[in-house]
């Protein structure tokens, strides 16, 4: 997932190199910022997830839990 996010930031910032007009240089940084947020959007919703499924996977006790905290 990491990985294709990075491959769709290359092409957009290939492309606004390649442009040497300003106003669509403009427009490609807009839709670059769109996608952008989008990205970290569903990066963090991934992250949920992830952090869901290894609470399920590793299930640790409240007392463990207050102890970690105090520590």
């Amino acid at each position: 997932m990491f990985l294709v996010n990075l491959l769709i930031l290359n092409i957009f910032y290939i492309f606004i190199s390649v442009m040497n007009n300003p106003v669509l240089k403009c427009e490609f940084l807009i839709i670059n910022r769109v996608v952008f947020l989008i990205q970290s959007m569903l990066n963090r919703f991934y992250y949920q997830i992830y952090k869901k499924n290894t609470a399920i996977l590793f299930p640790v006790d409240k007392d463990q839990m207050i102890k970690i905290k105090e520590e």
